[in-house]
């Protein structure tokens, strides 16, 4: 349960935000009207003549578990009580400046709090604060003691070579849940220069506190351990933007600057070390880095039928942060770093440019039709230097040295579009009819100098027909294909983690693609209309010797919505989907020697029930929602020793009512309950326990699995809309 210092410390920014928030209006030099309060006499409005609407909610909340899935980003993961409050002011002069403040869940973990000032015509500013909980898991535990960028373990820790050899590992395993709670705040300003000038400006502030899990090695044995979370970023943006006779453009700017508290992060091996001096290891975090883009748009309107457009961006992107040593294994003299630091430099460029025109021109048989073509450069240049380094493997032993190879890319997109009324070639098809067709092609080239396959293309087309032979229904078929051909691998880019020649990357191989999709969507009158979506999507890696071979997708949607005059309206909503995958592998480093077949199946239901006005005072809001999702992964095992896995389950159903009361123009009471549930069964998570594995110690993760209740009543204020000062 979140205590009153929670209300306490989101307070806080409010009071600078209203601080802010006027020193921005001076500064702009708007004129704001001062009261004369020698003459006031309502004490609820001490403002100049104008509308105040005050808004309050505060209640009390109860959630009958603790659940880290139920309250990720609700702020709720905790079995107890929970306080309520709500409020918020708007003050809207008859002239001048009007403010608005804001605050939502004050006593949650999630929280936010917002202030805008705004004058109509002329500027805004808008400020907020918001802080929003992740909660990872809550059922880990972990013998390291994690303190600062350090893991330690506990004195009388036994070394293993194994999992099982470690005999203080239940009674050293303390709770250490994964969460992390991200702060954001936030400023926005635009400023209506003139009629055709307009300007805007906005800067965030984002901070990441708390705990997360990584993965550490020594080269075989490894161990899930403590990863401290605690980052910023700061980014920027700003625009000016003119809207005219000559056409509308836009030049801008985004800067993003991030920096990381935790550079890198130690840790005390938990087995026997393979090789001397293999007891602490040591991994680099994100490091420190920035980014800075410029950007130019242009619309123009050429006639009264035809539009071309422009978007350009140059950035850049840059990391110097300092190299660690190669390894903190002291028995392992190793040669000294090339540099220092990264010295990171990459620099991107998008160009797209779009031509928008139908086609009367070329006769009065194309006056249905509509063309848009669109060319796209998209580069990526790495400019980082490189360097020969040394390769220390898992701060065991030294391996062979590599180069730090650059990524750069080229990308060169075309696409073409047409879009045509069929009644210009069907004069008999009656006037309340519509029949259009549409389709398009695209073409795209992909460059990249340091991968192992350099060169790709890939070709894509797609054809819609829409019928709507009634006002009130429509049924549109679009079917597509698409072939994706690469030059083949290169034979002199060699990974440092070296591969099985035969092996192919999906996002390089070559790809043939299929796709198809159907809509129907009927609305007889104003009150009732249902909508069923069928798509089907294929993949086939047609040449890729081993690795992923081929994914098929089916989806089916349904929806329905029925209105009972103006108070009662009813939706129900079901889907269903389909993923199929296929795999070939060898365990042998050569020829495929086993494969695996993945296939997940979800189906999901719901449906709400609202009802407004009940005696005149009542709403009520009803709603069901049910998912279900199974998956089967079966092997054909040949070298390999499992035959299978087991099935995975996850079920979740949620039931909610909520009534809202309205006891005067003021004053109205809300009630809301929750009934939710949760399982799954996932074998890498339950199934494998701190010393499942023995040559990995995990930290003991389990599904999030959850029943529980969730019950709420507040009581809501709203003061008088109309009120205004008496003088």
């Amino acid at each position: 349960m979140r205590d009153a210092g929670a209300i306490r410390y989101a307070a806080l920014p409010l009071t600078l935000i209203v601080g802010v928030a006027g020193a921005v209006l001076q500064a702009s030099d708007l004129p704001v009207t001062k009261p004369d309060t020698s003459q006031w006499t309502c004490d609820l409005c001490p403002f100049a003549p104008s509308q105040v609407t005050a808004v309050v909610e505060v209640g009390a909340a109860y959630v009958s578990d603790s659940a880290a899935r139920f309250g990720d980003y609700r702020g709720l993961e905790e079995r107890g009580a929970y306080g309520i409050g709500d409020g918020a002011l708007r003050l809207s002069p008859e002239d001048g400046v009007g403010l608005t403040a804001a605050v939502v869940d004050a006593g949650l973990a999630a929280r936010q709090l917002r202030l805008a000032a705004d004058q109509p015509g002329h500027a805004s500013v808008e400020l907020g604060y918001r802080v929003l909980p992740h909660y990872l898991s809550d059922t880990v535990s972990t013998p390291f003691l994690q303190s600062g960028n350090r893991n330690e373990l506990p004195d009388d820790w036994i070394r293993a070579g194994a999992t099982t050899g470690m005999t203080r590992l239940a009674d050293s395993a303390m709770r250490s849940d994964w969460e992390f709670e991200r702060r954001t705040a936030e400023a926005e300003g635009r400023w209506h220069i003139s009629p055709q000038w307009n300007a805007s400006f906005g800067y965030r502030h984002d901070e990441r506190i708390g705990r997360d899990a990584i993965g550490a090695a020594f080269v075989n044995l490894g161990a899930q351990i403590p990863q401290p979370v605690d980052d910023r970023t700061h980014s920027v943006d700003a625009a000016l933007a003119y809207a005219g006779d000559l056409g509308a453009g836009q030049l801008a700017y985004y800067g993003s600057y991030f920096s990381n508290a935790s550079l890198a992060l130690d840790w005390r091996n938990p087995f026997i070390p393979v090789v001397e001096g293999a007891d602490i290891g040591r991994l680099a975090l994100a490091p420190d880095n920035s980014f800075h883009q410029a950007q130019l748009s242009w619309t123009q309107r050429v006639g009264r039928h035809t539009r071309w457009s422009v978007r350009a961006a140059y950035g850049e992107a840059r990391q110097n942060a300092a190299f660690l040593p190669y390894t903190s294994n002291v028995e392992l003299l190793g040669q000294e770093l090339p540099r220092d630091a990264l010295d990171g430099k990459v620099s991107t460029t998008y160009i797209d440019l779009r031509l928008n025109t139908d086609l009367r021109a070329f006769g009065e048989l194309w006056r249905g039709a509509r063309l848009v073509v669109d060319a796209q450069i998209d580069d990526r240049n790495d400019r980082t230097p490189t360097d020969l380094f040394e390769r220390v493997e898992s701060d065991s032993f030294i391996a062979a040295a590599a180069i730090n190879r650059p990524y750069d890319f080229e990308r060169r997109r075309m696409a073409v579009r047409l879009d045509y009324d069929l009644r210009r070639l069907l004069p008999k098809l009656p006037a309340s009819q519509r029949l259009s067709l549409a389709g398009g092609w695209r073409y795209e080239s992909f460059d990249r100098p340091q991968r192992q396959v350099r060169l790709s293309r890939e070709r894509s087309g797609w054809a819609r027909i829409a019928y709507v032979p009634r006002p009130w229904l429509t049924a549109q078929l679009e079917l597509g294909t698409g072939m994706r051909e690469s030059g083949g691998y290169r034979s002199d880019i060699v990974d440092i983690a070296r591969q099985n020649p035969l092996l192919r990357q999906y996002d390089l191989a070559d790809r043939d693609t299929e796709r198809a999709e159907f809509k129907l969507s009927a609305a007889p009158t104003t009150d009732w209309g249902v909508s069923l979506t069928t798509s089907y999507a294929s993949h086939a890696f047609v040449n890729s010797p081993l690795g992923l071979m081929g994914t098929r997708t089916r989806d089916a949607t349904f929806t329905a919505h029925r209105s009972v005059g103006a108070n009662t309206t009813m939706d129900i909503r079901a889907g269903w989907g389909r993923r199929t995958a296929a795999q070939l592998g060898s365990q042998a480093f050569s020829q495929p020697d086993w494969s695996v077949k993945t296939e997940d199946q979800t189906r999901s239901a719901g449906a709400a029930l609202r009802l407004a006005e009940l005696a005149g005072r009542f709403d009520l809001v009803l709603d069901y929602s049910y998912v279900e999702s199974d998956g089967g992964i079966t092997t054909d095992p040949g070298v390999l020793p499992i035959a299978g896995f087991p099935a995975l389950r996850h079920r979740m159903d949620s039931a909610s009512l909520r009534i809202d009361y309205q006891h005067n123009a003021r004053w109205s009471i809300h009630a809301e309950l929750v009934a939710e549930r949760y399982a799954a069964d996932d074998f890498a998570l339950d199934a494998v326990a701190f010393d499942s594995i023995p040559t990995f110690l995990t930290q003991g993760a389990r599904t999030l699995d959850y029943d529980l209740r969730y019950i709420a009543l507040s009581f809501r204020y709203r003061s008088n809309q109309e009120a205004r000062v008496a003088r």
